[in-house]
């Protein structure tokens, strides 16, 4: 996808402070998979890379049509919530993970690196760090 289109059943990530909503997505930055977001009013795609907010022309938007559900979680969380999804990948080969914080009036989804219990959110230009936030998850059924 590119300039600020999204398909159907794309996945929502949260709500700027306008109440627009965002979207999932991931861009390849440098030589990582990065996950992000996507404010359908902008032309880019952005996702949160070393301190800064990078603007994204060309990405993949999350679409599902199917049990997802946002896990609370945090640097006090033992493990990462069963059914986790891995939204992308660092240079190194360590898997990124959907996320999502609270940020000044709104809710906007980013990256979560697990070896540091950490979420990573783009917002402003910069690259805003939290520790408690949500894991993106798939929720199986259970038909017993």
């Amino acid at each position: 996808m590119s300039r600020g289109n999204r398909p159907r059943k794309a996945v929502k990530g949260g709500t700027d402070t306008s109440g627009e909503e965002l979207f999932v997505i991931r861009a390849l930055q440098k030589e990582e998979l990065t996950p992000g977001k996507l404010a359908p009013s902008h032309s880019a795609a952005y996702v949160p890379f070393h301190g800064r907010e990078c603007a994204h022309r060309d990405y993949e938007v999350l679409v599902a049509d199917c049990n997802l559900e946002w896990v609370k979680c945090g640097s006090d969380s033992e493990k990462l919530p069963p059914g986790s999804i891995q939204g992308g990948y660092t240079k190194d080969g360590e898997p990124l993970y959907i996320g999502r914080a609270q940020h000044r009036d709104s809710v906007t989804c980013g990256k979560v690196r697990w070896s540091s219990k950490t979420c990573y959110l783009s917002w402003g230009g910069q690259e805003h760090l939290y520790q408690t936030f949500e894991v993106l998850t798939y929720q199986t059924i259970d038909l017993d």
